[in-house]
């Protein structure tokens, strides 16, 4: 038997992206062992709950809610990795995803135990540095001491460096994660989905009041549903905004939602206001108007199609809200599986 593979994930994000990576290599009886970080402790092994998380390299338990806290947990990581070195060299590939401190953990791993590293997602760039800040640091470091890059579009294609071993599987792997969750029709009652997490949002009291202002607004549209992440609900409430919230009859704050429900909640929604990278991807394979709250975004997926990046601009805000409905998609998503086409290739290697 050939050795296995390694997967090292930690985020909810990475869990649903990975999942039809992992069941392909599942089906195909191709050996491999899922590491997790606990960057989202309770939440990623949840999504993989079909498949054993054959080591942790934090034993946390909550999730992370404060810089402090994530340097330690980063540390702990970091001391487990350096104690187990020897039992990661025994994996022929290691595979890490995307853009979080998890991929970071994951590259840092391969290379101390001398272990092949495929990155998935590969390629994807703001082009500012610290605009999002550390993921475009991250997504620059792991493409360029990674081994094998897959890269989720032609455009993060043409961003990998001439010399690697790299692949363009053409669409994200959560569009097969998408294809097996079933979408209910359109419903009756009218909503916009709201969900912000991103700690760049919520860290800055500005920004993030800034978003506010904005969702109030959208309010004025249609009824909200503003999906909690837990350090979203901690950040409202320490700013003193948590109860105006609760209290109005235009907003509905409902508590993080298992990934099928959340998505059947975008896919009958008029649109979607975001902070995130992920919904931008999703809200196109699902053809759903989406608002991004951020100044850059790293993704080329849907922009100025079914997505609109608001810079925090005024005329860029007003313009989506007032043509939200024309944002639709215009291409065709092709009918390969890119979790296929990574499998296909990691069989070979």
């Amino acid at each position: 038997m050939s050795k296995p593979i390694l997967i090292i994930i930690g985020t909810k994000g990475q869990a649903l992206k990975m999942l039809p990576v992992i069941e392909e290599l599942h089906d195909r009886r191709i050996p491999f062992h899922i590491f997790s970080t606990n960057q989202h402790p309770i939440k990623a092994p949840k999504i993989l709950r079909k498949y054993q998380i054959h080591y942790s390299l934090s034993l946390r338990e909550k999730p992370l809610i404060s810089i402090k806290e994530t340097i330690l947990w980063f540390v702990e990581c970091l001391k487990q990795i350096l104690r187990i070195k020897g039992i990661i060299n025994k994996y022929r590939i290691i595979i890490i995803h995307g853009d979080t401190l998890s991929t970071m953990l994951g590259l840092i791993a391969g290379k101390l135990a001398k272990v092949k590293v495929v990155h998935i997602e590969s390629g994807l760039r703001s082009y500012s540095l610290l605009n999002p800040f550390p993921e475009e640091i991250i997504r620059r470091i792991s493409c360029r001491f990674s081994d094998i890059l897959f890269a989720p579009s032609d455009w993060a294609y043409s961003n990998l460096p001439k010399n690697k071993e790299k692949i363009n599987t053409k669409n994200n792997t959560i569009i097969d994660t998408l294809s097996k969750i079933v979408i209910k029709k359109r419903q009756k009652e009218k909503y916009v989905v709201v969900t912000l997490h991103r700690q760049e949002t919520l860290f800055n009291y500005l920004l993030f009041r800034e978003c506010l202002i904005i969702i109030n607004r959208i309010a004025d549209i249609a009824k909200i549903k503003f999906v909690l992440h837990p350090l979203t609900e901690e950040k409202l409430k320490e700013y003193n905004h948590y109860d105006g919230l609760l209290d109005s009859h235009k907003i509905d704050l409902l508590p993080p939602q298992d990934y099928p429900a959340f998505m059947n909640l975008v896919a009958n929604a008029l649109f979607v206001v975001t902070d995130g990278g992920g919904l931008q991807e999703e809200t196109y394979y699902l053809d759903v108007p989406c608002l991004i709250l951020r100044k850059k975004t790293e993704r080329q997926t849907g922009l100025n199609e079914t997505a609109w990046l608001s810079k925090f601009e005024q005329r860029r805000i007003d313009l989506f809200l007032e043509t939200w409905s024309v944002f639709k998609r215009r291409h065709g998503l092709g009918t390969e599986s890119p979790s296929k086409i990574i499998v296909d290739y990691l069989e070979r290697a």
